[in-house]
């Protein structure tokens, strides 16, 4: 669906909670969660990601609205992806806790992955160890 400008809203700011093909759920400063179009100006959107969008006055179906820009991210979570070398998939993180289980089999290379992650972030990691028992 192409929204056109005169059944748009004002700009208003968002954060982005799930990303869904040509589709992302946003969580709005009030706390009402809406699911809007991308407009194809938008690259690389992820979970995280701050971004400006317009309500639709009239909308169709399940989507209210559209994003049309991004903040500049504070952080960035990224992974090795054999296409583009690094892929982004999260932003602006304050947080992480990793989870493990103990048994059938701890990894310690994960933990050794997610603190290089953590301290490129400059984000102090919070481990959760379960299943001990």
């Amino acid at each position: 669906m192409q929204w056109q400008n005169d059944n748009l809203g004002p700009a208003e700011n968002a954060g982005v909670i799930s990303r869904l093909g040509q589709h992302a759920d946003i969580e709005t400063e009030s706390g009402e969660v809406l699911r809007c179009n991308i407009r194809r100006t938008v690259s690389s959107l992820v979970c995280g990601d701050e971004v400006i969008f317009r309500r639709a006055k009239v909308s169709e179906g399940d989507l209210a609205g559209v994003i049309e820009a991004t903040h500049e991210r504070r952080s960035q979570l990224t992974r090795p992806d054999f296409y583009d070398g690094v892929k982004v998939v999260a932003a602006n993180i304050d947080q992480i806790l990793m989870v493990s289980a103990v048994l059938p089999a701890f990894t310690p290379k994960i933990i050794d992955r997610s603190l290089v992650d953590c301290e490129a972030m400059g984000i102090a990691p919070i481990f959760v160890l379960h299943k001990i028992d």
